[in-house]
């Protein structure tokens, strides 16, 4: 079972607040970013499908070296396009 990222990171800052995120059973029902590849729930979801709240510009700006990260939606799809020659 695996925490929300954004969850766990508030704990981590500012445990006096925020630590009952790490209790919350929510915190841990997560899906995949597909723009990130981190697990996030409901809670810091954007209004993309399948996309959290976190501003991907700037984390892929931070972590370009990390392979399959994307800073938009539109990034990944264009990645997603040219990995796959010959299909239309």
């Amino acid at each position: 079972m695996t925490i929300c990222f954004v969850c766990q990171r508030m704990a981590l800052r500012n445990p006096a607040k925020h630590d009952d995120l790490l209790e919350n059973p929510k915190s841990y029902e997560t899906e995949h970013c597909v723009l990130c590849a981190r697990d996030f729930c409901e809670a810091h979801k954007s209004k993309d499908e399948s996309v959290c709240e976190i501003n991907h510009h700037t984390y892929y700006f931070k972590h370009q070296q990390i392979p399959g990260i994307f800073p938009t939606l539109e990034a990944r799809n264009k990645q997603n396009e040219q990995s796959k020659p010959g299909e239309q």
